[in-house]
């Protein structure tokens, strides 16, 4: 049993690719007919990258500049599930528009992918959520290329290091 544990454990964390990432997606999430609001100093990263208080830790999505709309992704494996809980929202959604396509909140298990647009709807709504959709931020592709926002932090093309990768494996 503990053969068959510790082989799951280093097969799963050997997944997990060795290069860091660093790429953005946009999201909004309303609730109740009501945008929350993310731009809050309280959700946003302000430390700088030189400060690391222990190399063993990754940091794996965050937001920057008081944009509470984009999601700067820094770990392979980050679903849209993770982001809420970062943003410590803990009710269920009840739709979802990703990339422009309605679906159901089983999205939200996905992994986020670059570029990634989605409306994440919590309750109910009297609004036309294509209409909603609309409202989603487009400017991901621009902090891709480096020509918005001034980030405190960001990915690299530096190495994980195995006690990371389990990290991120295993979402520790």
């Amino acid at each position: 049993m503990i053969i068959a544990i510790s082989s799951f454990a280093i097969y799963k964390t050997l997944q997990v690719p060795e290069t860091k990432i660093h790429y953005h997606a946009n999201f909004l999430v309303l609730k109740n007919d009501q945008v929350l609001d993310f731009s809050d100093i309280q959700y946003m990263h302000t430390e700088p990258c030189a400060v690391v208080p222990d190399p063993n830790e990754i940091e794996t999505l965050d937001l920057h500049d008081g944009n509470g709309a984009t999601v700067h992704i820094h770990a392979p494996g980050i679903t849209w599930t993770d982001l809420l809980t970062y943003l410590k929202v803990s009710d269920s959604a009840s739709q979802a528009i990703l990339n422009g396509q309605l679906t159901d909140t089983k999205v939200l298990r996905q992994n986020i992918k670059d570029q990634d647009r989605i409306l994440i709807i919590i309750g109910q709504t009297a609004k036309d959520i294509q209409s909603e959709f609309a409202l989603v931020a487009s400017d991901a592709a621009e902090y891709d290329a480096g020509t918005k926002g001034v980030e405190s932090c960001g990915g690299s093309s530096s190495k994980l290091n195995l006690l990371q990768r389990f990290r991120i494996a295993f979402k520790l």
